[in-house]
């Protein structure tokens, strides 16, 4: 008699979160109260550097959290519709070999000195910002140029240099939350003279962004928080009771809806 086996079925893993990191736990209670405040963040491919407004989270297990703590010892995690929602997405990654780098070197930067800088209209707006009622917007030059800019936005090395040793990139799954606004520069390429001011922390102290920071609503797209002491939980827990009050706390703690760990769990537990 055959014995009949079923077979294999594919379940891919799903990571239903993204996660950000902060070096100080006040910065941790201030996101929870507040949100996320963009930054400009530096890039450097294929030999331009350049700097982008934005928030990085990684998309990971949890279990690989610890891995990523150079990034800081605090974390949030948010649920991934609620990535989505908001307009976040995946990076690029790419290498010296990659046909990105060719777009970089050989049209967008150049472009972008040539737009950013030159061009002007009466109101002394560039024409990236500009709704598509206008003229300009449906120029082929600025169309493929702003199709180019946000690729740029989303650029990032597959691997970099990290006190002395090489660091996949790669394997942090990073999406990003691009500010897309005709208000602010959408990249500061490093001969714009905003360059050294943004990269000089006490110019331009992080965050620089305040105006576009992206929101928490709801309770529930907190899905976990790192910390790194017992006293810093009952803070944080505090934190939340202010902002969306003590019974919806409670109740996603007990539900296991929000998990609040400490650093030293996931290094060791997971």
């Amino acid at each position: 008699m055959s014995i009949s086996q079923d077979p294999y079925k594919y379940e891919q893993k799903k990571i239903n979160h993204v996660f950000h990191y902060t070096s100080y736990f006040p910065d941790l209670q201030n996101i929870v109260r507040k949100g996320f405040i963009p930054s400009y963040c530096k890039e450097d491919i294929a030999n331009k550097k350049y700097l982008t407004p934005m928030v990085s989270f990684c998309n990971i297990p949890i279990g690989e959290v610890d891995n990523y703590m150079r990034y800081g010892k605090n974390g949030i995690g948010m649920s991934l519709k609620w990535a989505v929602k908001n307009g976040l997405s995946p990076v690029t990654y790419t290498h010296e070999n990659s046909p990105y780098h060719f777009i970089l070197s050989s049209f967008s930067m150049l472009k972008f000195h040539q737009e950013i800088s030159g061009y002007k209209d009466e109101n002394g707006k560039n024409f990236l910002g500009m709704d598509m009622l206008d003229p300009f917007a449906f120029d082929q030059n600025s169309i493929r140029y702003k199709a180019n800019l946000k690729l740029l936005q989303f650029l990032k090395n597959w691997e970099t240099e990290y006190k002395g040793e090489t660091i996949i990139t790669y394997q942090e799954r990073e999406w990003r939350y691009v500010i897309d606004s005709h208000k602010i520069l959408p990249i500061i390429d490093e001969s714009h003279k905003e360059y050294k001011n943004f990269t000089d922390k006490k110019l331009k102290p992080k965050p620089h962004l305040p105006e576009y920071t992206l929101n928490i609503d709801n309770l529930d797209d907190i899905k976990y928080l790192v910390v790194t002491t017992d006293k810093q939980r009952e803070k944080i827990i505090g934190t939340l009771n202010k902002r969306f009050s003590e019974e919806l706390t409670t109740r996603a703690i007990l539900n296991g809806a929000l998990v609040i760990l400490n650093a030293s769990q996931i290094r060791n537990d997971f």
